[in-house]
């Protein structure tokens, strides 16, 4: 399920933080307001069926006029898209989102222009997506995997996120990932900085995959908004 949300920014603002901070903040304020628990337990813990790592299902993507934000809005629409493959997330995050009335971002609110639901693809055996939000992954030693590396691995990380939903695997685990086209990005996330990529990436093999890769985000850190890709 996915949703996109359109707001209005009145003025050119210039943050001290780095917006997907304060974005992530807000989404599970959203969530948590239309219900506590189920806000806190994505946020505190998430899904843990493959041992240390989290996954929480949804994935962001914060743009004007077709661009991530960084820590910079400036005046006119600014786009937010948030997807996930816990329908249950974006329901109670629009029930909080319109419980509150603006988006808000630290001491800063917007008027909402629209709120959107996205019709899903058909999902089939391949897909061609443009990267929304930048996509990245680390080795086992945390050092920042090119492209060209991460290509298989995003490909484990799928595999794992779809064991951790459904507690087995699909019936195809067989999937190629490829980077048509990258451009190196970093985004500061509290005291970390993050080397990600945009660009273009074609999958082609398990449908079961794509479809978790589309609703929920590639690589690492979707929840903080990281990994949203988009149909071409």
């Amino acid at each position: 399920m996915r949703i996109k949300i359109d707001f209005y920014v009145n003025e050119n603002f210039k943050f001290n933080k780095n917006l997907n901070e304060a974005m992530t903040a807000f989404i599970y304020r959203c969530i948590s307001l239309s219900d506590k628990r189920y806000g806190a337990m994505l946020h505190d813990k998430g899904y843990r069926q493959c041992g240390y790592k989290k996954f929480v299902y949804h994935v962001y993507s914060l743009s004007q006029n077709g661009s991530c934000v960084k820590d910079t809005l400036n005046r006119g629409m600014a786009t937010l898209i948030l997807s996930s493959a816990l329908d249950k997330t974006i329901i109670h995050f629009t029930r909080g989102l319109i419980r509150i009335g603006k988006v808000q971002l630290l001491s800063h609110t917007f008027d909402i222009i629209s709120i959107k639901n996205i019709d899903e693809p058909k999902y089939t055996n391949s897909m061609m997506a443009k990267i929304k939000s930048p996509i990245f992954l680390q080795d086992v030693n945390h050092r920042y995997l090119k492209p060209g590396n991460m290509e298989d691995k995003l490909v484990n990380n799928l595999l794992e996120k779809y064991y951790s939903m459904y507690e087995k695997f699909p019936e195809n685990m067989e999937l190629k990932i490829k980077f048509m086209s990258y451009i190196r990005q970093y985004v500061k996330y509290k005291r970390n900085v993050y080397k990600g990529y945009i660009g273009i990436i074609a999958m082609q093999g398990s449908r079961e995959l794509i479809k978790i890769a589309y609703q929920s985000g590639l690589g690492s850190k979707n929840g903080i908004g990281f990994g949203l890709i988009e149909k071409v």
